[in-house]
């Protein structure tokens, strides 16, 4: 099968998370984990919660959700920045989508204290157990400009070089996912 995207035109900045402006048709793009294809949408699930350490030593915390189930987009996202006191909130799913064997893209619109309604787009990793290895990446934006990102941090493992914060899991998927009708879309 043949992955069909469509890049839309505007403002791409911070390629780490990789992922512009892009619409998937799910309709022919699956993975099944192990068996995908960068950027198409993933037939699974993920859950999360914990901190990370930004570069100047303030405190991230967050938990994610992520997936597709009956046919919809599924999961959120809550985090805070314990230093510039950021506060993102969203439960509207866009899309969830497969980077590697290991790696999630969620992406969706919320709100903030700090910006308003905005759009925002996490990158999470499950490396094992306990979790001490985890990535958690979010990026946040606003009017298609990047506002706020943790991609240029330079240690993005639950709880920095600490012992652990944390922990994200990817969970094998069942019979409840299954791909939405409408396009995925990671906005930022």
């Amino acid at each position: 099968m043949k992955m069909q995207a469509k890049r839309l035109p505007g403002l791409v900045l911070g390629m780490l998370l990789a992922t512009p402006v892009m619409l998937f048709n799910p309709h022919g793009a699956y993975a099944h984990p192990g068996e995908g294809v960068p950027g198409t949408v993933a037939l699974d699930f993920l859950t999360g919660g914990g901190f990370i350490f930004r570069d100047s030593g303030d405190k991230g915390t967050f938990a994610i959700e992520g997936g597709v189930k009956n046919q919809d987009w599924w999961g959120g996202v809550n985090y805070i920045d314990h230093g510039n006191g950021l506060h993102v909130q969203g439960r509207d799913v866009t899309a969830y989508l497969f980077i590697d064997e290991r790696t999630r893209d969620v992406c969706g619109r919320g709100t903030s204290n700090l910006f308003g309604d905005i759009v925002w787009h996490v990158r999470a990793t499950d490396n094992g157990e306990p979790g001490r290895d985890d990535i958690f990446i979010i990026r946040v934006g606003k009017a298609g400009v990047i506002v706020y990102t943790t991609e240029n941090d330079r240690n993005k493992t639950l709880g920095g070089d600490g012992p652990g914060g944390g922990n994200i899991q990817l969970h094998k998927g069942n019979n409840s996912n299954t791909a939405p009708e409408e396009f995925a879309v990671c906005e930022i």
